[in-house]
């Protein structure tokens, strides 16, 4: 994301963004064309890619290079965990833009 002349300026921000690379997604013939589209579309600024239990780095790498400068795409991993009560807890690891990502994940 550029830095501006003026100083901070707001945007949409989605940090919960599943992709087909989740086993619960609900339609796997999304492309991340569409994706990207669809994001810019709504004029999300920055997207967290929130899959379940995986980074997916082919993936990752492919959202970047399509959002360029106009969307900036973070990696994200989420795990469930089973604490004892009724409920699951979902934790939620937000990185950097551009970690190294070959030695985690899928590659």
């Amino acid at each position: 994301m550029p830095f501006h002349d003026r100083g901070s300026l707001w945007g949409r921000w989605d940090l919960h963004f599943a992709t087909p690379t989740s086993f619960d997604y609900q339609n796997g013939s999304v492309t991340n064309d569409q994706i990207v589209e669809g994001l810019k579309k709504a004029d999300i600024k920055v997207v967290a890619i929130t899959d379940h239990h995986v980074i997916d780095v082919p993936r990752l790498h492919e959202l970047q290079k399509l959002a360029g400068d106009d969307l900036t795409v973070l990696p994200v991993i989420e795990f469930r965990t089973e604490l004892g009560g009724k409920e699951k807890v979902h934790l939620i690891g937000i990185f950097r833009r551009m970690p190294t990502l070959t030695s985690c994940g899928r590659s």
